[in-house]
């Protein structure tokens, strides 16, 4: 905190900072736009090989809805702090309720049709 005082108060003393990520910038692989063309491209090649093989992936969106609406609510609600495994059980418990009330078909994702014992730990490990 007071190195940031510092700089703001004598800004000159930002110079050679400034000058070493001038110099670095260019050499920066963030900045090697060839590279990241040829990467693009061979995965556009890749892709299209699949495609014309039939082994294009199929995403599994069956419950996307349901997910959305419950993920939606839970980022509406005044929810600070939380760490992440108590937010998938929150959200678990939410599925749950859901599934009370309508039936959630079984997913390959993290719904296996139900919200017993055996559910929990593979949605914690997601």
């Amino acid at each position: 905190m007071r190195r940031a005082i510092a700089f703001g108060r004598d800004r000159a003393s930002l110079a050679p900072y400034r000058d070493k990520l001038v110099h670095q910038r260019d050499g920066s692989v963030l900045r090697d736009i060839p590279a990241l063309t040829r990467s693009l491209e061979d995965t556009f090649w890749r892709m299209q090989s699949e495609c014309e093989r039939g082994a294009t992936p199929v995403p599994d969106l069956s419950n996307l809805d349901i997910y959305y609406e419950i993920g939606a609510e839970l980022n509406a609600e005044p929810i600070e702090f939380i760490d992440a495994r108590a937010y998938r059980a929150l959200y678990l418990d939410r599925l749950a309720k859901w599934n009370e009330h309508s039936a959630i078909a079984p997913d390959r994702r993290f719904w296996p049709g139900d919200a017993t014992a055996e559910a929990a730990p593979r949605f914690a490990a997601a």
